[in-house]
């Protein structure tokens, strides 16, 4: 997939297409942003296909009518989903958040958690940066208990 991105918002379902060869369900769903996109002062919506023989597809229905962060790209030049997660499950500011107090708290640097962690500093930039922006990549839990293992909070 290509140009993905991650987006929050309310999925909803728009329809349901025809299974796939190999009887696999196929939606496509559109993702209500409540969001400012980017800072400005207007919000979106996008629709996405499921791609064919998605295991992700059985998911859906589990998600529709709730806040999400979904990843979306393009896909054979149309806009599908590829994964989404429940916001409040999920809880994408919480490890972000968390990491950003443990650092403070610590007076760590981005370098020296890296070191601590034995990850490379570009890893460790990418857990900081916000959930809906672009290059996000959530600190695992288990490095974030590590971390706070190692410093013996």
């Amino acid at each position: 997939m290509k140009n993905t991105h991650t987006i929050t918002g309310v999925i909803e379902m728009v329809k349901r297409l025809k299974n796939s060869t190999n009887g696999n369900p196929r939606y496509v769903v559109s993702i209500r942003c409540n969001k400012p996109y980017n800072g400005e002062d207007r919000y979106f919506k996008v629709e996405a296909k499921t791609k064919v023989d998605s295991g992700f597809a059985y998911e859906l229905p589990n998600l529709f009518g709730k806040e999400v962060v979904a990843v979306v790209g393009e896909h054979f030049g149309s806009t599908h989903i590829e994964s989404a997660k429940e916001w409040g499950r999920w809880g994408p500011w919480h490890a972000p958040v968390r990491l950003k107090q443990i650092m403070d708290a610590h007076g760590l640097t981005a370098q020296k958690t890296a070191d601590l962690l034995s990850v490379s500093l570009s890893t460790v930039q990418h857990w900081r940066v916000r959930p809906d922006a672009a290059g996000f990549n959530p600190i695992p839990t288990g490095m974030l208990e590590l971390l706070e293992i190692k410093l013996r909070i």
